[in-house]
């Protein structure tokens, strides 16, 4: 918990955040109260909140009682002037939230991954975001990562060439919308492109969520195909159960992460 609060934290600072915004936080969840730990570490007020349940509610309300508590995140979009608000609601619900958010032209819109849960919802969010001039941050803290941003100068200067391929396994059982994004983003992020065609299948294991069985988020693999012509397999099923490992292959070398 401490780790991810230290790196929510170096991701907001990327944004040049004003402290003076009004700033939300929608849902109170374990990553949710991150959001808000992180915001007033950097000295960023939070003047309103929302989550569906009572308990953490009251919960949030008894350390911060000068923060307006709402039931419904339509209510507090509704109520509030904002400048920048974070939504760390479950995943199915990011795209309406995001969308909302924009329509109401608020600056910086910050959500945590995954952006939607299907193709058309995450073109109704850009869409959104374009349409109203919105910043939209996704939260894919890995880029933060000191160690990564290193190996990323390296791979920039050509340490190992032109990158023609990545190759990323992780324990499927983790959900490709809780981590495999993660990876997905990172191999973006190293070859400086993005994917113009993705093909792959889901796990139909039904591996339990650990959060819980009303959570579903299964694992799965597919190919990556960059404009640059570099290609990426992400294997996340569930047959195995190891930790994260990503090999970047070069024209002339490779690079490991473990």
């Amino acid at each position: 918990k401490v780790q991810a609060r230290k790196w929510i934290i170096l991701f907001l600072k990327t944004m040049s955040l004003k402290k003076n915004s009004n700033t939300a936080v929608i849902g109170l969840g374990g990553m949710g109260l991150r959001h808000v730990d992180a915001y007033v570490r950097i000295g960023i007020r939070i003047s309103a909140v929302a989550d569906i349940k009572k308990e953490a509610r009251d919960s949030f309300s008894r350390k911060y009682p000068d923060v307006r508590v709402y039931e419904k995140w339509e209510e507090l979009l509704q109520k509030e002037k904002l400048g920048v608000v974070s939504i760390v609601t479950n995943g199915p619900s990011h795209a309406e939230i995001v969308v909302a958010a924009a329509q109401k032209k608020i600056s910086i819109i910050v959500c945590e991954k995954p952006m939607a849960t299907n193709l058309a919802d995450a073109r109704r969010v850009i869409e959104a975001r374009e349409k109203n001039g919105s910043r939209l941050f996704i939260n894919f803290i890995l880029r933060e990562f000191p160690a990564f941003k290193k190996l990323k100068t390296l791979l920039d200067s050509g340490i190992i060439g032109h990158i023609v391929h990545m190759h990323t396994v992780i324990d499927g059982k983790r959900g490709l919308g809780c981590m495999g994004t993660h990876y997905a983003d990172l191999m973006r992020f190293f070859t400086n492109s993005n994917a113009d065609s993705v093909w792959g299948k889901i796990d139909g294991t039904g591996t339990i969520n650990p959060r819980g069985p009303q959570f579903k988020d299964p694992g799965g693999y597919g190919v990556y195909c960059f404009k640059n012509g570099a290609r990426g397999v992400l294997d996340m099923s569930e047959d195995f159960n190891t930790q994260p490992l990503m090999r970047i292959v070069g024209e002339n070398g490779y690079a490991d992460i473990d």
